[in-house]
């Protein structure tokens, strides 16, 4: 398997005397997806893909060259090219400390090493293109002195020192010297100076999966008794905290020769000599002690447990910690990979003497890496049952609820029990880490809400870099507009130190192995703050090449931002100017929806039910049928109780709550709730509903919603994209448990106003705002409550291409024929005094329907050609001259909508239906100014497409006609049948 390869149906020989050390690391981390597999008895090998696979749980992903080369040049040119300005630029360029903390197989720091070489050889041979042979001797040198890399899998640490040594390979000199600069451990489990001398936090003894909460409880007040009797800061500078005279040590080490092997040999022994002295061993367990704080177990008062009068003791004696004390916290060590900066390399970090302050007071560290590049993992820390037991026990995966899911758990306990024990041992570490990252200080940027790593990296890169030095990070975009990250990217740009934040979308398979939907950017951020605190924003790339379109490029300061997301002071993703002042412009027009004034919606966001693992309460269909619940219509009843449907996302569609049921398929592997799409012949029955998986009694659901049960409920779809065909999508959904994937918008206004509130949702000019704020999959709160969204007040008065009626009667009749097609919402017609039954689904019509409501929207945003030339926005008006540009480009950002028009009906129906009835509605509201101007009556309204108008109608002054009259009158073909005929 090893030695061959199928190419063609014919086995080939590995010709690994090619084999580079790209082509290598890549192999590597692709293998970290398989698992071998070994039939003894059928004498098979294979090495299979599975779920939970190494590649993930180790956090090794291989990057592309291209991508890699990009973050070079904004992250290490600006460092190379300082360097090179120095009276002695070799020195200065050797000088240099370059480190990737998840440095996987070498990648970055290959490629890095590869360009320093280049400058430093291009020095000394004082030449713009230096030969082969100087560039391989200034290589050997650079990598030598210059890298550093950090990696939690030893393979992956082996292997990245043998890439080095193939690319820094030079005829007659042994391999370089790499054990103190390229190391294993877990770059996010060490503690600092700083917290050192701050001794053992409270929050240490939070307890946490596998503790005793009495015994948390009891050590949390000993140390809390302790820190305010002791004398924490009397020690600063004794010798188990700081290195001394090995600072300097390390720091000769480091340049130490290694060309002939003797050198080489007394190189190796020298570092060994400086690691077990007894200085390095006592501060090095001295900080494993503090992180044991966190990470041991609290079962019993006797048992081994660290807190602050036990570490100060050690600290000012070293010779008190025990056999068994040591023992235990080397242990620990060895299990979770502990790794401390300041220790690991203590030529990079000089530790402040008790007199002196450091550069970085956050760390107590002076000093760091000029640049610190990387990839790191984008997991979250948190416990994978599915992946944890998928190779180990795949019947786990098929359980269909939370009790299933226990009952599989007890059998693995009783019949398994190994490997129940090493699930304990994979949870409690997963807790354990977890609890550390959040409660220790090390991150408090990044350890907020559910914990990413590529945060907790972010933020440690950030604590290594050198105050002049560069990082530069390939994350996931959701970095600059998620609410769990929004302090972190303010705290960021506002003090200047974002550079940019150039990001891409895997639709071209940058990537080759990852889904097209991924979205990531490279990012550059400077050492210190600085007073340029604008920073270059590119999104939504698909090539390298791309980054070369000015156009691209939006400069955001945090003014600007401010603007834009004033509640979190995340960043829009524009995909070009023209988008960031258009997006400005209907920023104007409207408030945000949750804004702290008078007059505005005041929406509160509501998620009932979290549906999830641990969801409790629900019934299926047979188990409330077993109980001898009867169904009507959508609602199980038995006398007075009542179980409603649980609403999910996959449900509904915008204006339309009947978009899909959900079913239970057990051949899924994963996710099992599967939704089968509403016919149209079901649409057509005003009758048909949309039924779910799960159930909830009307009780809890009247609970939840603080005592009574909704009639019915404003709700959008939280399970979105902004390459979707709409990232808004909203309806008014029946009497039902909603679940998180389908918030319900509570708020005061009547039935008609939220039908108001449903249609500006719904509209396109809205919907572009989302596309510049919606970065992964969910129409989180945070971006819907930053949508510009017109007032109430707006649709109480008269709609300029209507004469005289209201907004809120011609938005509001339109609204609820989309949304009223079937009995089950009767309550939100009638709350809105409409008496008749539903409307018939008539694609075509509602197709008109909500054409003529997006025209209105888009002249309620961007107002008449006057007022768009008084704008104010040069920039606006010099990119779109009228409001109609403006339109027409606001529906060119929805490709699928284009595409899936211009399959079926051979052009963009749906942008030029919109503008027909646009343009006929300015002709109206033209006509109604000029007259108002020369005092005469505004008589011109739009004439309607609908034919006839929708219902319910209403007279000249806006008043509802009563139903029966109605009927009597005319009995339009667009609406069903009384119900029973009467």
């Amino acid at each position: 398997h090893l030695a061959f390869t199928v190419d063609r149906n014919v086995l080939r020989l590995v010709n690994y005397r090619n084999l580079g050390s790209e082509e290598l690391g890549s192999v590597y981390e692709s293998l970290l997806e398989m698992h071998p597999e070994i039939n003894p008895d059928a004498h098979t090998f294979a090495l299979n893909v599975v779920a939970g696979s190494e590649r993930k749980t180790t956090g090794s992903y291989y990057t592309p060259s291209s991508l890699v080369n990009c973050l070079l040049d904004s992250a290490l040119d600006p460092v190379l090219d300082e360097a090179c300005k120095a009276d002695n630029p070799e020195k200065a360029l050797l000088d240099l400390k370059i480190c990737d903390p998840a440095c996987g197989s070498g990648h970055f720091l290959i490629s890095a090493a590869h360009r320093l070489a280049k400058r430093l050889a291009s020095i000394r041979a004082d030449e713009d293109e230096p030969a082969p042979e100087s560039i391989q001797h200034a290589l050997r040198d650079v990598v030598g002195r210059c890298i550093y890399g950090v990696d939690i899998n030893p393979m992956a640490v082996e292997l990245c020192k043998i890439s080095l040594w193939i690319e820094a390979l030079e005829p007659g000199k042994p391999l370089t010297f790499l054990d103190h600069h390229i190391q294993c451990g877990n770059s996010l489990l060490g503690t600092t100076p700083a917290l050192i001398a701050d001794g053992i936090p409270n929050d240490a003894f939070k307890p946490i999966e596998g503790d005793v909460r009495e015994v948390c409880k009891s050590l949390k007040a000993d140390n809390r008794l302790e820190r305010k009797t002791g004398q924490r800061r009397l020690f600063a500078a004794t010798a188990s905290d700081f290195l001394g005279d090995l600072t300097t040590a390390f720091a000769n080490l480091t340049i130490e020769d290694d060309s002939t092997p003797q050198a080489l040999v007394a190189k190796e022994e020298h570092y060994y000599h400086l690691v077990k002295s007894a200085p390095y061993e006592n501060a090095r367990l001295l900080a494993d002690a503090w992180c044991t704080a966190f990470i041991c177990e609290k079962t019993s008062l006797t048992a081994f447990s660290v807190t602050e009068a036990t570490f100060r003791r050690w600290r000012e004696k070293p010779s008190d910690m025990t056999p068994h004390e040591r023992e235990t916290i080397i242990s620990l060590r060895d299990q979770y990979q502990f790794f401390h900066w300041h220790l690991a390399f203590p030529d990079v970090f000089r530790v402040s003497s008790e007199n002196e302050t450091p550069e970085n007071e956050q760390t107590g560290w002076s000093g760091g890496f000029d640049c610190v590049l990387g990839n790191p993992p984008w997991d979250m820390q948190q416990i994978q049952d599915s992946e944890f037991f998928a190779n180990r026990f795949p019947a786990l995966l098929e359980v269909r609820s939370a009790k299933d899911k226990q009952d599989v758990f007890e059998r693995i306990r009783a019949d398994f029990p190994e490997l129940w024990a090493a699930y304990q041992i994979y949870a409690r570490t997963v807790y354990a880490e977890k609890h550390f990252m959040a409660n220790s200080g090390r991150f408090p940027l990044s350890a907020v809400g559910r914990i990413n790593l590529y945060r907790l990296f972010l933020e440690t890169n950030q604590i290594i870099a050198s105050a002049s030095g560069r990082i530069g990070i390939i994350i996931p975009v959701g970095f600059v507009s998620d609410s769990f990250s929004q302090e972190h990217f303010r705290h960021l740009h506002t003090a200047g130190r974002l550079v940019s934040f150039l990001s891409f979308e895997n639709e071209e398979f940058i990537f080759p192995a990852v889904h097209h939907s991924m979205k990531f950017a490279l990012a550059t951020v400077r050492g210190t703050a600085s007073s340029e605190n604008a920073c270059d924003f590119v999104f939504f790339a698909r090539r390298i090449t791309q980054l070369s379109d000015t156009g691209r490029h939006v400069i955001l300061s945090p003014d600007d931002i401010a603007i834009l997301n004033p509640v979190t002071r995340t960043a829009p993703l524009f995909r070009s100017r023209e988008d960031h002042y258009l997006t400005r412009a209907l920023y104007e027009a409207a408030p945000i929806l949750v804004p702290d004034q008078d007059g505005a919606w005041s929406v509160a966001p509501i998620l009932m039910f979290m549906m999830n693992s641990v969801m409790k309460g629900h019934r299926t269909a047979d188990e409330i049928t077993e109980e001898g619940y009867t169904l009507e219509g959508a609602t199980y009843r038995r006398g007075d109780d009542s179980w409603l449907r649980l609403y999910e996302g996959k449900m509904i569609g915008a204006f339309n709550h009947r978009a899909a049921s959900i079913v239970f398929d057990p051949t899924k592997r994963f996710r099992k709730n599967v939704s089968i799409p509403t016919t149209p012949s079901q649409y057509e029955d005003c009758y048909h509903v949309a039924l779910p998986m799960f159930w909830f009694s009307a009780d809890q659901v009247a609970h939840r919603c603080g005592g009574s049960t909704p009639r019915w409920s404003l709700v959008v779809k939280d399970v979105t994209a902004a390459t979707n065909e709409r990232t808004v999508i909203g309806a008014i959904a029946p009497a039902a448990a909603l679940a998180s994937s389908v918030p319900r918008l509570a708020n005061e206004k009547n039935a008609t106003l939220n039908g108001c509130l449903l249609a500006n949702l719904n509209s396109f000019a809205l919907d572009y705002c989302a596309k510049q704020k919606v970065s992964g999959l969910h129409l989180y709160g945070h971006f819907l409550n930053q949508l510009p969204v017109l007032v109430p007040a707006v649709f109480g008065i008269p709609a300029f291409w209507t004469g005289c009626k209201r907004l809120l009667d011609w938005a509001g009749t339109r609204v609820l024929e989309v949304s009223y097609t079937a009995w089950d919402i009767e309550p939100f017609a009638r709350d809105c005094h409409y008496d008749g039954p539903p409307f018939v689904w008539d694609e075509e019509r509602r197709f008109l329907i909500r054409c003529e409501l997006d025209a209105a929207f888009f002249h309620l945003y961007l107002g008449s050609e006057q007022e768009w030339r008084e704008s104010g926005s040069r920039k606006l008006v010099e990119y779109f001259p009228t409001p109609r540009q403006a339109v027409e480009h606001i529906m060119q950002a929805f490709r699928i909508v284009r595409e899936r028009d211009e399959k079926a009906h051979g052009h963009y129906r749906t942008k030029d239906t919109i503008l027909e009835i646009y343009d006929e509605m300015t002709d109206v509201i033209t006509a109604n100014t000029a007259a108002r101007a020369a005092g005469r009556p505004a008589t011109a309204q739009y004439q309607t497409r609908l034919d006839p108008p929708p219902g319910p109608p209403t007279d000249a002054r806006g008043n509802f006609i009563p139903y029966a009259q109605w009927v009597a009158a005319n009995w339009p073909p667009h609406i069903h049948p009384p119900r029973g005929g009467e």
